[in-house]
């Protein structure tokens, strides 16, 4: 059976949160500064920021943009892109920050800002280029939120393997952080690396059950490496938390399937329902038919009374339904009720080549050769089924012993698709009528 591997969409872990960007104006600004990369400041500068400290935000950010020269210490334009964050302006903050960059370009806490609206913005490349030259720096920087951020730039371009010595650089200055815990178990999955992933996901779901995709890498390691068994165990514990996905709970019908786990099979599905969790027609339809074909009928019966009356289906999804409620009773013996459920079928859509086709073999069986023909030569029309139309027909005109048009429909299928059972037929049905001659 051919499994999914990736069972959700793993995606990313979410926006990047907002992580402050110094809201503290005037800390560090006023006689000696903390550290040396920030900027100096004059008193008149000081003196201006105190006073935009107790404006509103959007008219404290004006004032220094005007008292803002070419020869304006960095502090300014630093302080008028805090005061614009304030007021959730976002584009003209990174304007602000860059300003402030230029002007003083070891300025780290600037730099940072910088890096942080890039990554809030969706541009992470060049995000990624401000953080190496943030690391590239070695004064007063907190390392693991600079290696934690690169992570993310780097998982947001694709570049897992650079993720993931990004995560684990950060996780040498912050072993606690379960974020980059997470990032890093991101970065081992996106490079196929699924046992090594799970081996970190087994212990975080550990202390979060709710996490989907967490759940769904260890379940891909587990299919990855055809332990289908331990497969199912995963992806029915994470049903019982009521966090897997409609994949999720697609794969783990089909693995119930694979092991001839039928009667669980049709469990599962009963009980999605009584929890209220309605399962995809069109996963039932297709397990009803699986089940069937493995000739479970009873367990294909109980699927199949999920959906109702069907009478809130879509047109195909009512067809591939009445076609099955006319198969079960086919099997239970019931070939009226069988030709009931395909006529009601083709009374919603008269273009289904399957309820055509099989309402002509149950006339055809009962010795209806006008109805069967009726039914094949409709079918005949569509493309997709002209080939097992010309064939019936050929039944048909067999059991006229008009065999002549049975010869020719059977070579018109033939042209369409050849094989040799059909070569076989042609050619004992040719040397039958070369004797008659």
């Amino acid at each position: 059976m051919k499994m999914p591997w990736n069972l959700l969409c793993m995606g990313r872990l979410g926006r990047l949160r907002w992580l402050g960007f110094g809201c503290a104006l005037l800390a560090g600004f006023l006689g000696v500064l903390a550290h040396a990369v920030e900027p100096g400041l004059s008193e008149a500068e000081a003196s201006l920021l105190q006073q935009a400290e107790g404006m509103a935000p959007a008219a404290a950010a004006e004032l220094l943009r005007a008292a803002t020269t070419a020869e304006s210490s960095a502090a300014l334009p630093f302080a008028r892109g805090v005061f614009l964050l304030r007021a959730d302006e976002r584009g003209a903050a990174l304007v602000a920050f860059r300003d402030a960059c230029e002007r003083a370009p070891d300025f780290h806490r600037a730099r940072l800002n910088v890096a942080k609206l890039l990554v809030m913005q969706g541009e992470h490349t060049p995000a990624a280029q401000e953080l190496r030259v943030l690391l590239a720096m070695t004064h007063g920087l907190d390392a693991g939120e600079l290696w934690s951020l690169l992570a993310r730039c780097e998982l947001e371009r694709g570049h897992a393997l650079a993720a993931e010595g990004a995560c684990r650089q950060a996780l040498l200055w912050r072993p606690d952080d379960r974020t980059c815990r997470l990032m890093l178990i991101q970065a081992l999955a996106e490079q196929g690396r699924l046992d090594d992933a799970a081996l970190l996901a087994r212990s975080e779901v550990l202390a979060a059950p709710t996490e989907t995709w967490l759940w769904g890498v260890i379940a891909n390691a587990e299919l990855q490496a055809g332990r289908n068994r331990e497969a199912m165990a995963v992806l029915d514990v994470a049903r019982r938390f009521a966090v897997a996905t409609d994949s999720m709970q697609e794969t783990l019908f089909e693995l119930f399937l694979s092991e001839k786990l039928y009667r669980l099979a049709a469990q599962q599905l009963e009980s999605q329902a009584r929890a209220g969790v309605d399962a995809p027609p069109g996963l039932l339809l297709r397990g009803a038919q699986a089940l069937l074909v493995a000739g479970a009928q009873e367990e294909a019966r109980r699927v199949l009374a999920l959906l109702g009356d069907g009478t809130a289906l879509t047109v195909e999804e009512r067809g591939a339904y009445g076609r099955l409620q006319s198969q079960l009773a086919l099997l239970a013996g019931d070939s009226a009720a069988a030709g009931d459920y395909l006529r009601q079928v083709l009374a919603a859509n008269p273009l289904d080549g399957a309820a055509l086709i099989a309402l002509g073999r149950l006339a055809l069986d009962d010795g209806q050769l006008v109805a069967a023909e009726d039914c094949f030569a409709r079918a005949r029309l569509l493309p997709e089924f002209t080939r097992e139309a010309r064939m019936a027909l050929a039944r048909v005109a067999m059991a006229r012993e008009d065999w002549a048009e049975a010869l020719q429909q059977l070579q018109e299928a033939r042209k369409m698709s050849p094989s040799p059972e059909l070569d076989e037929s042609i050619r004992q049905l040719q040397a039958w009528l070369a004797k008659r001659k």
